[in-house]
């Protein structure tokens, strides 16, 4: 199987490629585009995403209300602008929801590791 392209970025086997719908806050975004996937919800339905939540896995920054929530939501925005092509990994077969069911991921766009990025940043843990 050969990677897919999306925009500029190549994701590899086993990612998914998706686009940046908008960006909820600093360890939360919203795609759209994403391949087909088998999303296990809280209940333990099985359902298919096209578009929803993704949140950044092993990642936490501040809610957009705390101090620090702003910066970090201002930096995620810069990082990945509506329309941005990213590539979701780390995903478990079916998709792990969190208590809020957003997608837990990894997310990588064409510099890399975003979570790894904010934190590098200080404006998350």
């Amino acid at each position: 199987m050969t990677p897919i392209a999306l925009g500029l970025l190549v994701c590899a086997l086993g990612q998914r490629p998706a686009t940046v719908a908008r960006v909820v806050d600093g360890d939360t975004i919203v795609v759209q585009d994403l391949l087909l996937l088998r999303v296990a919800g809280p209940s333990g339905a099985i359902r298919t995403v096209y578009e929803g939540k993704v949140r950044l896995l092993d990642v936490a920054a501040p809610e957009s209300n705390q101090p620090g929530g702003p910066e970090a939501t201002a930096w995620m925005r810069a990082r990945l602008p509506a329309g941005e092509a990213v590539c979701l990994t780390d995903l478990a077969m079916p998709v792990r929801l969190d208590g809020f069911g957003r997608v837990l991921a990894r997310v990588l766009d064409s510099d890399g590791d975003v979570g790894a990025g904010i934190v590098a940043a200080g404006l998350a843990r």
